[in-house]
């Protein structure tokens, strides 16, 4: 419930009043200063009906990834051996499931090799702050273009430089026209296939070639925030009369530049930090670290290596991953086992980038460098907008910095509004990779925000949500929203297995729903969704979305 600031204390006279019982009526001293206002009691279900729904909620999401987990064992022997591996060793004889891309190619890289680059940058990092605080950029710089060397090759950080390169000079124009032209052909140069034939010449290594890629991918996001950034301060500077030389200080010169795109621990997977708060962040003045910020730092560490281990341990059990990659099997699968498997992919897709997000941003706290927070439970997030603001919340900075904004956002109406998502989502497609099912995925996306928009402006104009306020009781109100919701929470989990599977296995979902012949697969994916979404609201409503959103339970 919302906390009502006491009023204001009025001072007292020195003047002695009778008592009374009575309250002393308003006086011009005291008449400005108005009650405070009533607290806004959002409409809440009862508590017994909430511990319904979430018990319904947990038995009815069990009860489809233990199907997963019998259909699994059922199809273990019709699995090839580039899908299944033999697996922990103190676990007997189970096989893991290694048929997900983004995981085998995110677990490949850590090695002894890397661990040990990685601790060498906190351990000699601290050395060089402590000791030569001024050269800490310079030993950052240096030593990530060496692990990296040591990393990917020679050749690998020569192409990285050379893109950093281009960037730069596009920036000295001070045009964001002209950084949008040449980052943009070289976001689009990662599509080509003359160009990935090329880079396949001098990246036969099918691992280096796909780091290469990925990392080129990265650099260009920090690339595009720093040139357009200089370009903004350029203007601001032109138009605020100061003197404004090329390179304008030491914050934006060609080694700012180079600090920021190769800084290690966020190099090679993330999160996005725009170079607005990077900078801010690394020329912050250097301090000890408390005992309470180095808890924080091993409390991180300890929660993202917890779910890595956890992730391996679920896919010696459960197959997922391997019923998209064989989809003679996955579509017919009985209807429980493949509503299983779609939740299972929306889980461990949060739980990824959980990991490889929360990792290098816990090694990046010990350089005192705050990256954007890791995504939170698919589960607990039914908008797209709230998708969007809280899953990828680095990619979501940077949409919102350098093209929401600079085109006008929900200050100009609500056709500029629609307009600026247009383009973000033109962008986030072009980006993640000119594929028919990612051009699917951002048309839904961008049809889903629009929509939410739309109806919340038509909403509000008309004044619909507070008449059903005042006239519905708050538990009536609160079914006939969540029914009103469900449906939106069920397109955007399309839209994320969509991108998770591509088209056709979306397909295979949406027809299990669809053609069979009872209405019940329909009926329950509609209760679990519903179910789900109200144990969701009431959470937001008792613990506070903020502060479930932005983590800070984990604090």
């Amino acid at each position: 419930m919302q906390t009502v600031k006491a009023r204001k204390p009025v001072k007292k006279s020195s003047r002695k009043e009778p008592p009374s019982s009575e309250q002393t009526p308003p006086t011009p001293s005291n008449a400005q200063h108005p009650p405070p206002a009533e607290p806004i009691i959002e409409p809440r279900l009862p508590f017994w009906e909430v511990v319904i729904y979430l018990v319904l909620a947990v038995g009815l999401l069990s009860t489809a990834i233990y199907n997963v987990y019998v259909s699994s064992q059922e199809h273990m022997d019709g699995f090839g051996s580039y899908i299944l591996q033999p697996g922990w060793s103190f676990l007997g004889n189970r096989y893991k499931d290694i048929s997900d891309f983004e995981w085998s190619y995110w677990t490949a890289m850590i090695t002894p090799f890397l661990l040990v680059l990685l601790v060498g940058h906190i351990s000699l990092g601290q050395v060089v702050e402590h000791t030569m605080p001024k050269f800490k950029k310079h030993f950052l710089l240096v030593y990530s273009l060496v692990c990296l060397t040591g990393l990917f090759g020679l050749k690998a950080v020569v192409v990285f430089c050379l893109y950093t390169t281009f960037a730069y000079l596009a920036s000295r124009t001070k045009s964001a026209v002209v950084v949008w032209v040449v980052i943009g052909l070289e976001i689009l140069s990662l599509g080509v296939d003359s160009i990935s034939e090329y880079m396949h010449a001098v990246f036969p290594d099918e691992e280096l070639y796909n780091h290469v890629a990925f990392g080129t991918a990265l650099c260009l996001c920090r690339l595009l925030s720093f040139s357009l950034e200089y370009c903004k301060h350029a203007k601001q500077s032109q138009e605020a009369g100061a003197h404004h030389q090329q390179g304008t200080g030491e914050a934006w010169g060609f080694f700012d530049i180079m600090v920021y795109n190769f800084y290690l621990p966020l190099f090679a997977s993330g999160p996005i930090l725009t170079y607005e708060k990077f900078s801010k962040q690394i020329n912050q003045v250097r301090r000890p670290f408390t005992r309470d910020e180095v808890k924080k730092i091993l409390k991180e560490f300890g929660r993202y290596i917890f779910w890595a281990l956890f992730v391996e341990f679920v896919l010696h059990f459960l197959y997922f991953p391997a019923f998209h990659q064989v989809r003679y099997v996955f579509q017919f699968l009985p209807t429980w086992s493949l509503a299983g498997v779609g939740l299972c992919h929306l889980l461990f897709f949060q739980v990824k980038y959980l990991v490889t997000y929360g990792i290098p941003r816990a090694i990046a706290l010990c350089d005192r460098i705050d990256a954007p927070l890791p995504p939170i439970c698919v589960l607990g997030m039914y908008t797209f907008q709230d998708m969007w603001k809280y899953f990828d919340r680095g990619l979501h900075s940077l949409l919102v910095s350098v093209i929401y904004i600079p085109m006008g956002g929900s200050k100009y109406g609500l056709f500029r509004q629609l307009l600026a998502s247009v383009v973000c989502f033109s962008f986030v497609f072009v980006w993640h990779g000119l594929e028919r099912h990612l051009f699917y995925w951002a048309l839904i996306n961008w049809l889903g925000i629009a929509n939410e928009m739309l109806v919340q402006k038509l909403v509000d104009w008309l004044g619909v949500m507070s008449y059903l306020k005042h006239k519905l009781p708050p538990s009536m109100y609160c079914r006939l929203l969540g029914l009103i919701l469900t449906p939106n929470f069920m397109a955007l989990a399309l839209s994320n297995l969509v991108f998770l599977g591509g088209t056709r296995i979306a397909n295979i979902y949406v027809n299990s729903l669809t053609h069979s012949d009872s209405p019940w697969p329909f009926v329950t994916t509609f209760v679990t969704f519903y179910v789900v979404l109200q144990v969701t609201k009431a959470a937001h409503q008792y613990f506070g979305k903020t502060y479930l959103c932005k983590k800070l339970y984990a604090n």
